[in-house]
């Protein structure tokens, strides 16, 4: 399976973590970004795991 960029398209050939920058938007789907410039430009919002896992913990 190939993962690309949401931002611009680019095919993503490395699975790992540290090399993608992995963000939840909005709507719960999940956006893979090539590079910090990608997600930068990503024109909705955005948050991360962590904040998600925050508010989800705060609404408890």
């Amino acid at each position: 399976m190939n993962l690309t960029c949401s931002q611009c398209n680019k095919i993503l050939k490395a699975l790992e973590q540290d090399d993608l920058t992995m963000l939840l938007h909005s709507d719960e789907g999940v956006y893979y970004f090539c590079s910090r410039v990608c997600k930068d430009a990503w024109p909705h919002t955005i948050i991360t795991e962590e904040e998600l896992e925050s508010l989800e913990q705060s609404s408890l």
